[in-house]
């Protein structure tokens, strides 16, 4: 008897490793066949030495040539008439639109993950509407969404991409406990703020710089350090020019990605972001779980993690003397303090963040949609 075919899609091959190879292999684990779609194989050997298929298309994540665009979809259409799921998972922003629209012309079971909306959602304008309709129009026969927070859900509801009774929530894509261990830190040197991620606008960096700026007018004894890469793909990424001449002036330090962020989590004081808005800040999850406290701007997908005042500080987003203020006041809290935000945040992660729980509802969606339970063509 031929097992279920689930097929996994999304914009990098680094996304499908780094946040859903937990899932990936629990649905392995459970009977189904796992087939890895992205527009990189980058991450492709891991995969295929544990015995996965993966597979490739192009994709521009950021691109908005409707020619490159028509390709891109084209190229999947027929991809997914080659492998032929049973079950599709799309995650991130493109993959949920064209995925679902090639799916939809093939008997293919469509549940979608709504991961973050992106500079398009951000922006406001006519990108925005073009993106709502593109939406609109491809997950018209989408069987299921799975948000990261209350807010995405409720937007896709109101610009009637989806339905109430056709979504769920999931605490983004869980946390290995084991991995992210518990790891109080003393008081050792400057202390270090930390942030994890792209180095674009809608991250707040700019706001971070600013912040740190105005900080060390009043106190010097700190460093801030950013660790991610440059993404010239993004439409608000800030310029090598621009970073050097932080590094130059002394703001912060850099280092590009890395793939084990444990280390720089557990030097660190308190891991900082500024975020315009997310599906759910993983690198918030990986500090709280380790133990550090946070600051964070209070909003969709931030917010669920940073419970004000007893795991970290929320900021008003876009607003850097406010986010000045809540770096001077975290430093200002004893270690003792800190180490209590430390605790409260990793009992928050367990009861709420862990990767088994994410994984089931996951499993459970597959088989209440396969059976009709969860089924709904719009």
């Amino acid at each position: 008897m031929s097992r279920t075919k689930v097929m996994l899609c999304a914009n990098t091959s680094w996304y499908l490793w780094n946040f859903r190879r937990s899932l990936i292999q629990h649905l392995r684990a459970r009977g189904y066949e796992v087939v890895l779609v992205s527009p990189d194989l980058k991450y492709a050997n891991r995969f295929l030495s544990e015995g996965f298929q993966v597979f490739q298309f192009p994709l521009s994540n950021r691109g908005v040539n409707p020619i490159m665009e028509l390709h891109s979809l084209v190229r999947l259409f027929f991809l997914y008439r080659r492998i032929r799921p049973r079950v599709a998972l799309h995650f991130t922003i493109k993959p949920v639109a064209y995925g679902s629209f090639c799916a939809r012309l093939l008997d293919t079971t469509v549940i979608n993950t709504v991961t973050g909306l992106g500079t398009a959602f951000l922006s406001g304008n006519l990108l925005r509407r073009v993106a709502t309709i593109l939406l609109r129009v491809s997950t018209k026969k989408a069987n299921y969404f799975i948000f990261q927070n209350e807010d995405d859900k409720a937007l896709f509801e109101e610009i009637q991409v989806t339905k109430k009774s056709e979504s769920t929530i999931t605490f983004g894509a869980g946390i290995d406990l084991e991995t992210f261990q518990y790891s109080p830190k003393s008081d050792l040197g400057k202390f270090k703020f930390l942030f994890l991620g792209r180095l674009i606008s809608d991250k707040g960096i700019r706001d971070l710089v600013e912040a740190a700026r105005s900080l060390r007018k009043i106190d010097d004894d700190f460093v801030v350090s950013l660790v991610g890469t440059i993404d010239i793909t993004n439409r608000s990424a800030i310029s090598h020019n621009e970073l050097a001449s932080w590094i130059d002036d002394g703001l912060v330090e850099y280092q590009p990605h890395v793939h084990d962020v444990r280390p720089l989590i557990k030097e660190s004081d308190c891991v900082v972001l500024p975020s315009y808005r997310e599906g759910l800040a993983r690198c918030l999850i990986e500090a709280a779980a380790i133990g550090r406290p946070v600051i964070a701007s209070d909003v969709p997908g931030c917010r669920e993690i940073v419970v004000d005042k007893c795991n970290g500080l929320l900021c008003r987003p876009r607003d850097p003397a406010d986010l000045m203020a809540k770096m001077l006041d975290m430093k200002a809290f004893s270690e003792e303090e800190r180490k209590k935000m430390g605790r409260f945040g990793r009992e928050l992660v367990e009861e709420k963040f862990g990767e088994e729980a994410v994984n089931e509802i996951y499993l459970d969606t597959i088989k209440d949609c396969l059976s009709g339970a969860r089924f709904s063509v719009r």
